[in-house]
């Protein structure tokens, strides 16, 4: 929550900071990520994931 706030009042480091920690506290068992999960958490997973991958690539390349 704290990292779209940031990103919607533009400050981009913090943002991709606070949605990389929420990264490692998942609440979904990852232990049983390929057969185990159904598809929209393993969609919200990786959409999260290049989400913050596309935004710290933003920061860089600015």
């Amino acid at each position: 929550m704290l990292g779209i706030i940031n990103l919607i009042n533009k400050d981009l480091t913090v943002a991709i900071i606070f949605l990389a920690l929420a990264m490692g506290f998942v609440p979904f068992n990852l232990s049983n990520f390929s057969n185990g999960m159904p598809l929209y958490q393993k969609a919200l997973m990786i959409l999260h994931g290049l989400v913050v991958i596309g935004l710290t690539i933003l920061l860089l390349a600015g």
